[in-house]
C-alpha cells in the first residue's frame, strides 16, 4: 500500500510539474513582449502653419528591442509645451496604427510657436514600485508652428540674375518671409501678387513656408525691347505706403538663345533714304528670336549685269557679285541682340548700277559650310531677301559744283584741265553728267573720276577742255555742267550744278601748232630793251658817285694846303726865325712835340697830314697853334715817304716850332666851289 500511494505521490508531482512548466513559459513569454522605453517616438513635419496637421509615430519595441503587438495605447501618454501662451494645441486620440505595432497620434497648434512634444510610458509590470513611468527613445521633438500670413518679405534674389535668363528659360526666385515679431512666417498662393513690368513671361508659385518660392518662365519672344526681366513679388491686403517691405522687385537680364537662325523664321529690313544703306536682319527659330551670330549667314551684294531687257537682241542679263567692291560691315545690334545691322559703301563711287542684297541662312537647322558657287545646299534666302536697291548716289544740284579750270585765259586751239567738285557722296558716274560748250568750234573730253583731289582733297571729275582753234579775234566761251537727278537718267530730270556757267577767255594765234611767234619775239625784245635802259641809268649812278667822290675829295686837300701855308705864314711872322715865342697872353714858350707831319700834295690824294691840317681850320680865334718849320729834305730832318706818310730820316729832333696866337681875321678864307654847287 505504501509503496501503491509512493507511485501515486510521484504522479500527481509529475503531473503538477507538467502543468506548470507551460505556465512558466507562458508567463516569460508574456513578460518578455511588453512595452518598453525602448519605444521610439517620430514627428512629421518638424514645420507646419498654423492649424497644420503634426503626425506622429510611436514604434513599440520589447525588452529585445523587437516590435511587439503586446501594448495598450492608453500606456503611453503624451506632454506638449507651446513657446506662445497664446497658442492654443489640439491632439488627437491614440490609435494603434496600422500595422499594429505603433501608436500614432497627431497635433495642431492655432498659431505661430515652438512646440515640444515628449511621451512616457506607464509600466504595470513593475513588482517593486507598482506603476512606473519612463520617457521613450525621440522624446522632446520640437517642432516649428509659423504664423500666418506673412508681414514682411526679405531680398528677392534668383538664381540667373547674374548670366542672365534667356528667352523660354526659366529661374527659381526666394524670398525670406517674416511676421510683425520679426519671426519667420508663411504665405500661401493667394497671398502673393507676381507681376513683371511689361507683362512679359509666367509665374509659379512653388512654396510659402519661411521663404517665399516661385518660378518665372520667360516667353518665347517679345513684343517690346527690353533688356531686363523686372520681377515684382507683393503680399496682399498690406499698405505699400505703411509697410514698403511688403513688396520686392528685382532686374533678371534678358538674354537670348544661341541657337541656329533658321531662314524661315529670319527676316531682313532695309532703309535705302540714308547713306550708307543699313539694313537689319532679325534672327529667330521656330521658336522666337535667337541670338544673331554673323557666322551663321552669308551675306551677298550683286550687280545686275548685260544689255537692256527691253531693247531686241541685247545679251541676257543676269547678276554678279560685287560683295569685294563694297565696303561691307555685319555686327550685333549693341541694344538688341538678336538683330543683325549691315551697312555698306562702294569703295570707289564712280558707277551707279541696279543691285540687290541677299542675305542666306540654314533652312535645316546644319550650319551653312563654303562660300560663293561653293555654298552648302541648306543655304536658302532669308524673309525679305533678296533686296533690290540703287547702288550709287544720284546726284543733285546742290552737291555738284564746277570749280573752274586751270587757267581761264587759253590760246586759240589750246587745252587746259577742268575740275568739277561732287559733295555729299554722290556717284561720279560719267554717265549721268552732261558738259557743254557755249562756241561751236570748242569741245570737252576725256571726263574721269578722281577719288580724291590731291589740291582740295575731295572726290571730283576732271575733263579736258580744247578751246576754238583759227580765231581772228578774242572771244569768251562759257563751260555748263547739266546733271541727271534720277536713276532713269529722264531728260525732265535734268538740272545745272553749282557755278555754272564758267566763262573762258580765248585769244586768237598766228601759229596753227597753238603757239604766237611773234609774241614771243616781243617779250623778248621787251626784255631786252628793259635791261638796257636799267642798266645805262645803273652805270650812269656809278659813274656820278664816283667822280662826285674823287672831286670832294680834292676840295678837301686844297683847303689843308691853304691852310698849312696860312699857319706857316702867321709862324714866321710870330717868330721871326721860329725858334720860339710867346702866346698871346704874355706867357712862356710854349714848344712842341716831336715833329708835325709834312705834307706833300700828290696827284693820287691827300696825304695822311690832311686830317690835321683840316682840323686847323675849325680853330677859334683865341686857339693855340703848334707849328712846326717846314721840313728840308736837304737838312735830313723830316720828309714824305713813297706812300705820302710822313716819316724820319734824321735821328736828330728838329727844333720846337713857335707857338703863336691864330686869328681868323688874319686869314683870308677862301671858298672852293665845286661844279656840283
Amino acid at each position: 500500500m505504501e509503496r501503491f500511494a509512493d507511485q501515486r505521490r510521484r504522479g500527481a508531482m509529475a503531473a503538477f510539474l507538467a502543468a506548470l512548466l507551460p505556465l512558466l513559459l507562458l508567463s516569460s513569454t508574456t513578460a518578455s513582449a511588453a512595452p518598453t522605453r525602448e519605444s521610439h517616438l517620430r514627428c512629421s513635419p518638424v514645420e507646419a502653419e498654423p492649424y497644420g496637421t503634426i503626425n506622429c509615430v510611436i514604434h513599440v519595441r520589447d525588452s529585445f528591442l523587437e516590435p511587439t503587438m503586446n501594448f495598450n495605447p492608453a500606456q503611453f501618454t503624451v506632454v506638449t509645451r507651446a513657446s506662445n501662451n497664446a497658442a492654443v494645441v489640439t491632439m488627437s486620440e491614440m490609435a494603434r496604427g496600422t500595422d499594429i505595432t505603433t501608436v500614432v497620434f497627431s497635433l495642431t497648434a492655432s498659431t505661430g510657436t515652438d512646440l515640444s512634444i515628449r511621451v512616457f510610458l506607464r509600466d504595470t509590470a513593475a513588482v517593486s514600485t507598482g506603476t512606473a513611468v519612463a520617457e521613450i527613445r525621440g522624446s522632446g521633438i520640437a517642432v516649428s508652428i509659423l504664423s500666418w500670413p506673412a508681414s514682411y518679405m526679405g531680398a528677392l534674389t534668383c538664381d540667373a540674375t547674374s548670366p542672365g535668363l534667356s528667352l523660354r528659360g526659366s529661374t527659381l526666385c526666394r524670398a525670406p518671409l517674416y511676421d510683425a515679431n520679426n519671426a519667420a512666417s508663411v504665405l500661401h498662393s493667394s497671398d502673393v501678387i507676381f507681376s513683371e513690368a511689361n507683362v512679359l513671361g509666367s509665374f509659379s508659385f512653388v512654396s510659402g513656408t519661411r521663404e517665399l518660392v516661385f518660378l518665372f518662365t520667360a516667353p518665347a519672344s517679345i513684343p517690346v525691347v527690353v533688356s531686363t526681366f523686372a520681377l515684382k513679388a507683393r503680399i496682399r491686403r498690406q499698405d505699400i505706403a505703411a509697410n514698403p517691405s511688403c513688396v520686392q522687385s528685382i532686374q533678371v537680364p534678358l538674354l537670348y538663345p544661341e541657337a541656329m537662325a533658321l531662314a524661315a523664321h529670319t527676316g531682313v529690313r532695309c532703309a535705302t533714304e540714308t547713306r550708307p544703306i543699313t539694313c537689319s536682319v532679325t534672327a529667330a527659330d521656330a521658336q522666337g528670336p535667337v541670338a544673331f551670330n554673323p557666322s551663321q549667314f552669308r551675306i551677298r551684294i550683286e550687280r545686275l549685269m548685260g544689255g537692256d531687257s527691253t531693247s531686241s537682241g541685247a545679251s541676257p542679263r543676269y547678276w554678279l557679285d560685287t560683295t569685294h567692291t563694297l565696303a561691307l560691315t555685319v555686327r550685333r545690334s549693341e541694344t538688341r541682340p538678336w538683330v543683325g545691322v549691315l551697312q555698306w559703301e562702294p569703295k570707289i563711287r564712280d558707277s551707279i548700277f541696279e543691285a540687290r542684297l541677299r542675305v542666306l541662312a540654314s533652312a535645316d537647322g546644319a550650319e551653312i559650310t563654303g562660300s560663293g558657287s561653293s555654298l552648302s545646299p541648306n543655304a536658302a534666302d532669308a524673309a525679305g531677301s533678296p533686296f533690290p536697291f540703287t547702288n550709287g548716289v544720284v546726284p543733285n544740284s546742290q552737291s555738284v559744283t564746277l570749280r573752274g579750270c586751270r587757267t581761264s585765259v587759253i590760246a586759240s586751239g589750246n587745252t587746259t584741265v577742268c575740275f568739277i567738285d561732287l559733295a555729299n557722296n554722290v556717284a561720279g558716274d560719267p554717265a549721268y553728267y552732261i558738259i557743254s560748250t557755249a562756241h561751236q568750234s570748242s569741245s570737252v573730253t576725256n571726263l574721269t573720276y578722281v577719288d580724291n583731289d590731291e589740291l582740295l582733297h575731295c572726290r571730283s571729275l576732271w575733263f579736258t577742255y580744247r578751246s576754238p582753234a583759227s580765231l581772228a579775234v578774242r572771244v569768251d566761251d562759257y563751260i555748263s555742267v547739266a546733271i541727271y537727278t534720277d536713276f532713269e537718267r529722264t531728260p525732265s530730270s535734268l538740272v545745272t550744278a553749282m557755278n555754272v556757267p564758267y566763262r573762258l577767255n580765248v585769244f586768237p594765234v598766228t601759229s596753227g601748232s597753238g603757239h604766237d611767234a611773234s609774241l614771243g619775239s616781243s617779250v623778248i625784245s621787251i626784255v631786252v630793251a628793259g635791261l638796257f635802259f636799267y642798266g645805262g641809268v645803273l652805270v650812269s649812278g656809278v659813274y656820278l658817285i664816283v667822280r662826285r667822290s674823287r672831286k670832294a675829295a680834292r676840295i678837301r686837300l686844297e683847303r689843308a694846303l691853304k691852310a698849312r701855308r696860312a699857319d706857316m705864314e702867321m709862324a714866321k711872322r710870330s717868330g721871326g726865325n721860329g725858334a720860339g715865342g710867346v702866346d698871346a697872353m704874355g706867357g712862356a714858350p710854349t714848344f712842341m712835340g716831336a715833329a708835325a707831319t709834312d705834307v706833300t700834295l700828290t696827284s693820287a690824294g691827300i696825304s695822311a697830314g690832311t686830317a690835321q691840317a683840316e682840323g686847323s681850320l675849325n680853330r677859334s680865334n683865341s686857339a693855340v697853334v703848334h707849328m712846326a718849320p717846314p721840313s728840308v729834305t736837304a737838312g735830313g730832318q723830316s720828309g714824305m715817304d713813297v706812300d705820302g706818310a710822313a716819316s724820319n730820316r734824321n735821328t736828330t729832333p728838329p727844333p720846337m716850332a713857335p707857338t703863336a696866337v691864330v686869328s681868323n681875321a688874319a686869314v683870308v678864307q677862301e671858298r672852293f666851289h665845286s661844279e656840283s654847287d
